[in-house]
């Protein structure tokens, strides 16, 4: 089996998703490297660091790993191109508030704990802006896709003279 990064400009979606993938699990190997060894376990078990961490490997990892899956199983290249800007968007937004999230830890943000010290407050405000783009992100990049197949489902509604396609009666009524 002969395997090729995918490094340059890629010449299909199927190369760039498989990019962005191995990007992806790269950044979120990277924030976790220190957490298995017991001389930095106690210094950074309690606090957002750990947290980071987590939202690295889900959201930087396994989301685009989902991405994939979904998107090549979806089909039509050229339909696809359009998802590619938003999803760019979700990975450096995700990447972004996962180091925050990690640096935040760093600086002795303790997860679990509805009181912290005000100089904390802006780290806060930013994950929170972070996680919004994160969301509307992932959300316009389904919608692309989603909406591209709702409306080739209703183009074919509308070839079978707005007859419902799943109706059996009208089926029926036409064969016969």
């Amino acid at each position: 089996m002969d395997f090729a990064l995918p490094l340059g400009r890629p010449s299909s979606i199927k190369e760039f998703l498989a990019g962005v993938t191995l990007i992806g699990f790269a950044l979120s190997l990277s924030i976790s490297l220190v957490l298995p060894f017991e001389f930095s376990d106690p210094a950074f078990h309690n606090t957002y660091y750990v947290v980071g961490s987590f939202h690295a490997i889900a959201l930087e990892f396994l989301v685009t790993d989902f991405f994939s899956s979904f998107f090549l199983a979806y089909g039509k290249e050229e339909r696809l191109i359009r998802s590619r800007s938003s999803m760019l968007v979700y990975v450096a937004s995700a990447t972004a508030l996962s180091y925050l999230m990690a640096f935040a830890g760093y600086e002795g943000l303790i997860r679990r704990e509805v009181i912290f010290p005000g100089r904390l407050f802006h780290y806060m405000y930013a994950m929170s802006g972070l996680a919004f783009v994160v969301v509307s992100s992932i959300s316009l990049s389904f919608a692309v896709v989603i909406g591209d197949a709702l409306s080739r489902y209703l183009k074919r509604v509308d070839s079978v003279g707005g007859q419902d396609l799943h109706c059996g009666k009208a089926r029926a009524q036409e064969d016969a």
